[in-house]
């Protein structure tokens, strides 16, 4: 992980409980330019997401508009 030196972004829910933010915030600081995004009220199934608040983190990552 040290050695990847591109942006990555590690999402979790707030509600899931298949990994902890605690344990996804210790991921991302492994990575040298790592961040972290807690989607609020967010269990884990993908299926269960607010696409709208998805795509908001996906375009702050991606730096689009």
């Amino acid at each position: 992980i040290p050695r990847i030196r591109h942006p990555v972004r590690i999402m979790v829910g707030e509600r899931d409980n298949t990994v902890s933010v605690d344990e996804s915030a210790d991921i991302a600081r492994r990575f040298p330019h790592g961040s972290l995004t807690v989607l609020p009220d967010t269990p884990h199934p993908i299926e269960q997401v607010d696409i709208g608040l998805l795509a908001s983190a996906l375009r702050d990552f991606l730096r689009l508009p």
